[in-house]
């Protein structure tokens, strides 16, 4: 594939294999789109591929495996460590020795602790302990009253916030063994607020009020006293262990703690889901799990062994490959670890205010005693050291960007991979671009492999996928024209006459045709008027040697040809059918799409199982096609 083919790409994402799962990581892109990407751009043996936000370190991996000579830079220590382990992976068997002797010797020190009577505790089941602010009564949340949502002081009725700013203590209310059985158990656990420790791998936490970082908030109070020490128990004994066998096991541990934490919710009897860490801070629910920590850590040794097995397997592993942690500006101005300049840069940067990676990784870096500056993140954060702004962080891309510049060949390529509804993220991402002299060559839009039910659900809250561009070092200004974008959101807008399209679906066609175009990014402020401007434009009649397909009809046709095939499918796997053959007509978001497909097809829990008796085959796409008037656009 040639790099003029670049925007043509169109690929159905793969979710991802052992090797990019053993270790949650945010935003992880979907490993063969990115070696379509890589591929488009020349990466091949003898080329260098650099990643000055390397993350989970998938992009490097693939192109590893197409025989580049690789460089990652992450101001994050979790993500250089996962890096290191995908570009160089331990021997699996020595690994999974060296962790279950460990494993074996915590096991045989700490069984007694979760036992009772001889039979071993399965989980524990704990309820927040809080004083009322307003009358000093010390109350459990399984017995506070709550009107509505809110819970209130069963004595004076103030109002009550069980969180973990608050939590003095937790009162152990069941206790479900392995055998099934259970007791029931009133213990109270006091939860102490001072410096009594002096734990190497408990650290204080960045007060940020968004992820529910509070002050003074440290490692430690995310989990049980037995539970962080058998914990802080397992880091100390796998620290004196081979440096790559050691990363791993470290990883195995990181992998770990959040589900041996207080932050898992107790739901439904643990009948539906299983112990994670689902929501996008350190909220601690008022009746949490407490779960033997080996038990976890065995389960993820597991799935490391596995992971460490394929990534083995991948071509292009080992030490020829560099992983820096640091200021990733300051790194590439004190020049690159080898001779050669860079061939191709997969830029993924963080998405504006999307997720702060160094906070969220606070509990993560503790323990691997590495917990770096966040104020290097320049993810813009809610801290309350006032650093993570959107003027810091268009300043952090326009210096790394920058910094890239001279290091890259003179035909060497940058991979972008980005989204976001808000302008200020685009703004910062295109200028830095730009102001460092490179032209985009090409775009596409990209549907995960997995979409999340949050995004499914309230399409005009989250954004899904991502947009890949290819930038190259040109001395030509970016264009000022914007009538590229106008016709390409007439066209998606015809391709739905008679329907209501998707501000976020159209939102997309007009994103990605303004990177296409290579407007200037001062211009971004412009697209929201552009795109309105359109939708009030009479719709355009179809020419004849310009066809364009009805979105309706193609997504009809293609479920029929789905379940012809396949029998029932879900609603996610036709729209991401649906974007890899035809993103370019605003694909609609699940529920919009479930409108449409339901006036032919027999739709039920998110799969289209098949044609429904009493809809006309020959239904005109219009009818078909109607859907409910769309919201106020949300982006910019």
């Amino acid at each position: 594939m040639s790099r003029d083919d670049f925007s043509l790409i169109a690929v159905t994402a793969e979710t991802h294999p052992p090797g990019y799962s053993f270790h949650k990581y945010w935003a992880r892109k979907p490993h063969n789109v990115v070696r379509k990407a890589l591929e488009a751009c020349g990466v091949a043996p003898g080329t260098v591929v650099l990643d000055p936000f390397c993350g989970s370190g998938v992009p490097l991996s693939e192109a590893a495996a197409l025989g580049a000579t690789c460089i990652g830079l992450d101001v994050n220590p979790v993500a250089v460590e996962l890096t290191r382990a995908t570009l160089n992976p331990p021997d699996p068997d020595a690994y999974r020795s060296a962790v279950n002797n460990a494993l074996d010797h915590l096991e045989r020190e700490f069984a007694a602790r979760y036992q009772v009577a001889g039979r071993s505790i399965r989980y524990a089941v704990h309820a927040t302990v809080v004083n009322c602010g307003a009358c000093g009564l010390r109350v459990s949340a399984d017995v506070s009253p709550k009107r509505g949502r809110t819970y209130v002081c069963p004595k004076c009725s103030a109002r009550l916030y069980f969180n973990l700013e608050n939590l003095v203590a937790t009162r152990q209310l069941r206790v479900v063994f392995d055998d099934g059985t259970e007791t029931v158990a009133e213990d109270e656990h006091l939860v102490h607020r001072g410096d009594e420790t002096s734990s190497p791998f408990d650290h204080e936490f960045p007060h940020n009020g968004r992820i529910l970082a509070f002050r003074g908030m440290r490692t430690r109070h995310l989990f049980t006293a037995r539970n962080f020490e058998v914990l802080t128990a397992f880091a100390e004994r796998i620290s004196v262990l081979p440096e790559d066998i050691r990363s791993a096991a470290q990883l195995t541990l990181t992998a770990s703690v959040a589900q041996c934490s207080r932050l898992i919710a107790y739901r439904n009897d643990l009948t539906t889901g299983g112990p994670a860490w689902t929501v996008p801070g350190f909220w601690v629910p008022p009746l949490h799990l407490e779960t033997n920590p080996l038990a976890h850590i065995r389960a993820r040794l597991q799935r490391t062994y596995k992971g460490l097995k394929h990534l083995r397997g991948l071509a292009g592993r080992g030490p020829q490959h560099v992983v820096h942690q640091g200021d990733s500006a300051v790194l590439l101005g004190q020049g690159l670890p080898i001779s050669s300049r860079v061939t191709v840069a997969f830029l993924d940067p963080p998405y504006g205010d999307s997720v702060p990676y160094l906070e969220f990784s606070a509990m993560w870096n503790s323990f691997l005693r590495a917990v770096p500056d966040p104020g290097l993140d320049i993810a813009v954060s809610n801290r309350s050291r006032g650093d993570g702004t959107w003027e810091n962080y268009e300043l952090g891309l326009a210096r790394i960007i920058a910094a890239l510049r001279p290091a890259m060949k003179d035909d060497g390529r940058v991979i972008v991979t980005f989204n976001n509804k808000d302008a200020r993220a685009w703004r910062a991402l295109l200028s830095a671009l730009q102001q460092a002299g490179f032209r985009c060559e090409g775009a596409f839009y990209q549907h995960p492999a997995v979409v999340s039910a949050k995004a499914q659900l309230a399409q005009d809250g989250s954004y899904v996928g991502d947009v890949y561009c290819v930038f190259s070092p040109s001395a030509e200004p970016p264009s000022v024209e914007t009538g590229a974008i106008s016709t390409a959101i007439q066209r998606a807008l015809l391709s739905h006459k008679g329907t209501t399209l998707d501000d976020d679906a159209l939102q997309r066609v007009a994103v990605t045709e303004f990177l296409r175009a290579n407007v200037d990014a001062a211009l971004l402020e412009r697209l929201p008027r552009i795109i309105a401007e359109a939708r009030g434009l009479p719709i355009p009649e179809q020419e004849s040697d310009t066809p364009v397909d009805s979105f309706a009809d193609v997504a009809l046709a293609l479920v029929a040809e789905m379940l012809s095939q396949t029998g029932p499918v879900t609603i996610a796997s036709v729209a991401a059918e649906l974007h890899r053959r035809h993103a370019q007509l605003g694909v609609l978001s699940a529920p919009r799409l479930r409108e449409v497909l339901e006036r032919r097809f027999e739709v039920r829990e998110g799969l289209v199982l098949a044609r429904a008796d009493d809809a006309p085959s020959g239904a005109p796409a219009e009818q078909l096609g109607r859907v409910k008037p769309a919201g106020q656009m949300s982006l910019f």
